[in-house]
C-alpha cells in the first residue's frame, strides 16, 4: 500500500482537531520568529529590534544552511516522525519565547538583539528538518481520506485567516503588547506539543518501507520533465516579493501601516487557495495566466513614483496591486505542486518531493539575501527607479517565461 493511501478510515477523531489546531498555531509561530522573513518577523525586525535590512537578508540567506540537513533527512525512519514533530513545536515554543524577551529586554540596534537573527536562522533549519519531514507523513498515515480533504480545504483557510489576523494584531500593538503576543505563542506551542502524544505510530508492516521516507527503490528513475518544473519554482520563489514589506516601509511608503500592509500581503493568498479547484487539463492555461498576472502586479509596483505620503489613490492602486498579485502567485505555486504530485511515482517520488523543498526554500532564502542589499541601496539612491525595483521588473519577467516554458507531459511511467 502506498504511503499516499494509507489513512486509516477508523481515525481517531481526537487527531483531526489537534492537526487543525497545529496548522494554525505552528505557522505563525515559525513566521514571527523568522521564518521565510514573515509579515510578523519584519515588523519586529523594523519597528522593534531596529536591525539593519542587509542584516536581516543575511541572516534569512543563511537558511540555506539547512540544504545538507535537507538532502539528509529524508533517509530519517517515519517512526521517528511522530516524535520529530512534537521536537520541532517545542523548539518554536522556545525560540517564541526568547524573542518575547529579546524585545523587552535588548536595547534596538544592540549585539543582543541582533540574536533574533540566529533564532530566525535556527527555526528555519527545525522547519525544514524536522517540520517539512513529519507533517505530510504523519498526515498520511494517521487521518481517514475524508479527513485529510478536511486538511486541505478548511485547514489550509483556517492558517491563512491565522496569519492574517496576527499580522492586523501585531501591527496595532506596541511593544508590550508584542512582546505578550510572542510568549503567549510560545505557550499555545508548548500546549500544543503536549496535545500531540495522541500521534499514533506508523503501521509499517502493512506498507512498502521504500516509500515510508527512506530511499526510494530505483531513486535515479524518470528525472525527464522535472528540469522545467524546477526552473519554474525557482523563479516563483525569486519572483516572490521576498522582504517586500520591509522595502516599502523603508523607501517606497513610509507612513504606511506595517499591519495593513502584511494583511494585504496575505488576503490575496487566502482567497485564491480557498478559491482554488483543479483545472484538469487546463492547468497550463491556470498557470500561464496567473503567471503574467503576477507579472503585470510586479511592475505595477515598481513603477509607481515614491515615497507615497498617503493612503490616497495611489496609495489604494498600491494596495490592489499588493493583493491581486499575492493571489496570482499563489495559484502559480499551487498549480506547480500539482504538477509535481501529478509526475511522481513511486520510484522516484520522496526524492523529487525532497528536492521541490529543498530548491523552493533555498531560491526564497537567495532572494531575501539579495534583496536585504538591494533594499538598503536602495534608500540611498536619487534615480527614477531603485535597485528593489529593477529587482521586481527583471525577476517577475523570467518568472513568466519560466512558466510558459512548461508543457504537459504524461506521467512517469
Amino acid at each position: 500500500m502506498s504511503s499516499n493511501d494509507s489513512g486509516s478510515d477508523a481515525a481517531s477523531p481526537r487527531l483531526l482537531p489537534r492537526f487543525l489546531a497545529l496548522g494554525a498555531v505552528a505557522p505563525v509561530t515559525a513566521l514571527a520568529v523568522g521564518v521565510d522573513g514573515g509579515a510578523v518577523f519584519q515588523i519586529l525586525a523594523i519597528e522593534e529590534l531596529a536591525l539593519d535590512p542587509r542584516s536581516v537578508g543575511i541572516a534569512l540567506g543563511l537558511g540555506t544552511l539547512s540544504i545538507p540537513l535537507q538532502l539528509w533527512a529524508v533517509r530519517i525512519p517515519l517512526e521517528q516522525a511522530r516524535r520529530n514533530l512534537r521536537v520541532h513545536v517545542v523548539a518554536l515554543g522556545m525560540m517564541a519565547v526568547i524573542t518575547a524577551a529579546l524585545l523587552w529586554f535588548a536595547a534596538p540596534g544592540s549585539v543582543v538583539a541582533g540574536l533574533a537573527l540566529v533564532i530566525a536562522v535556527l527555526a528555519e533549519i527545525s522547519v525544514s528538518v524536522l517540520y517539512a519531514t513529519s507533517l505530510q507523513p504523519l498526515v498520511s498515515y494517521s487521518l481517514s481520506t475524508a479527513e485529510r480533504q478536511t486538511m486541505l480545504g478548511l485547514g489550509r483557510a483556517t492558517t491563512g485567516a491565522v496569519l492574517l489576523l496576527s499580522v492586523l494584531v501585531f501591527g496595532q500593538l506596541g511593544t508590550g503588547g508584542r512582546t505578550v503576543f510572542l510568549g503567549v505563542l510560545g505557550l499555545l506551542s508548548f500546549a500544543l506539543a503536549w496535545a500531540l502524544h495522541v500521534l499514533p505510530h506508523p503501521r509499517t508492516d502493512r506498507d512498502d518501507p521504500s516509500e515510508l521516507g527512506g530511499e526510494p527503490k530505483d531513486a535515479g528513475a524518470s528525472w525527464a520533465g522535472f528540469g522545467r518544473l524546477f526552473v519554474a519554482l525557482t523563479a516563483s520563489a525569486l519572483a516572490g516579493w521576498p522582504l517586500l514589506l520591509t522595502w516599502v516601509a523603508l523607501v517606497l511608503w513610509p507612513t504606511v501601516n506595517l499591519g495593513v500592509l502584511g494583511a494585504a500581503l496575505s488576503v490575496g493568498s487566502i482567497v485564491s487557495s480557498a478559491l482554488w479547484r483543479d483545472p484538469g487539463d487546463r492547468i497550463f492555461v491556470v498557470l500561464r495566466v496567473a503567471a503574467v498576472g503576477t507579472a503585470v502586479c510586479s511592475i505595477g509596483v515598481a513603477v509607481i513614483p515614491r515615497p507615497i505620503d498617503s493612503f490616497g489613490l495611489l496609495g489604494a492602486f498600491a494596495m490592489a496591486l499588493i493583493v491581486i498579485g499575492s493571489a496570482s502567485r499563489s495559484i502559480v505555486n499551487i498549480g506547480l505542486m500539482e504538477l509535481a504530485h501529478r509526475r511522481v511515482d513511486s520510484r522516484n517520488s520522496v526524492r523529487v518531493m525532497t528536492m521541490f523543498d529543498v530548491i523552493g526554500s533555498t531560491s526564497f532564502q537567495l532572494g531575501f539575501f539579495v534583496a536585504g542589499f538591494l533594499i538598503a541601496a536602495s534608500q540611498t539612491t536619487s534615480a527614477t527607479m531603485d535597485p528593489y525595483q529593477w529587482w521586481l521588473v527583471v525577476t517577475s519577467a523570467a518568472f513568466a517565461i519560466a512558466v510558459a516554458r512548461l508543457r504537459p507531459r504524461p506521467p512517469v511511467a
